[in-house]
């Protein structure tokens, strides 16, 4: 939309805008194609980069609770560093991050087992079920019950169904 506006515009300073334009537009493409890489790379750089293990620690250990201070510390980082890093990154927080992987799994469990929304509730660590309910609720716009019930297959990655 930038690069348009510029193009059509008569301002003086046009050519050296359109290049500064488009060199934020590289920079956001690199750090898109960086973030995929992490996300889907994890298992691979997890010895290498600290993200990544903190990524690839949080995904094996979705059946615990896991606080930020934890994942920072497997990271050997504080947990502002961590922060920073990881939504700089990640594009979202550590804790967004840690409970969309729950749902995530939740929406696998709902449509691949036969557990209760309870059970699954419990078995992603969440403190109740209507925790559990909520937090689904509001990141899939629809309850675990509903979700199950629909007998839908689409997006199981995503969160918004």
């Amino acid at each position: 939309e930038k690069i348009i506006l510029l193009a059509s515009s008569n301002n003086q300073y046009k050519e050296t805008l359109s290049k500064l334009t488009t060199k934020e537009l590289i920079i956001h493409l690199l750090q898109s194609k960086a973030r995929n890489m992490l996300l889907k790379e994890t298992s691979s750089l997890s010895n290498v980069n600290q993200l990544a293990y903190a990524i690839d620690y949080i995904r094996k250990n979705q059946d615990k609770t896991i606080t930020v201070d934890e994942v920072a510390e497997k990271a050997y980082m504080s947990k502002s560093t961590f922060h920073r890093h990881f939504k700089r990154e990640v594009g979202i927080t550590p804790s967004e991050f840690i409970l969309m992987e729950k749902i995530k799994k939740a929406k696998f469990l709902l449509k691949s087992t036969t557990k209760s929304v309870s059970e699954i509730a419990y078995s992603l660590a969440f403190a109740s079920s209507s925790q559990f309910i909520r937090h689904f609720k509001r990141l899939t716009g629809q309850t675990p019950l509903k979700f199950k019930q629909n007998g839908s297959s689409r997006n199981l990655n995503g969160i918004k169904n």
